[in-house]
């Protein structure tokens, strides 16, 4: 149970990236 809370955690950590990281390319994108 710990190892799939852990592996949720993991996930949300990740997509918060990819997310973060899509905003920052659009605000950053063509010059």
């Amino acid at each position: 149970m710990h190892f799939i809370h852990h592996l949720y955690i993991y996930n949300i950590k990740k997509y918060y990236n990819i997310f973060f990281y899509n905003i920052f390319e659009i605000i950053n994108g063509p010059i």
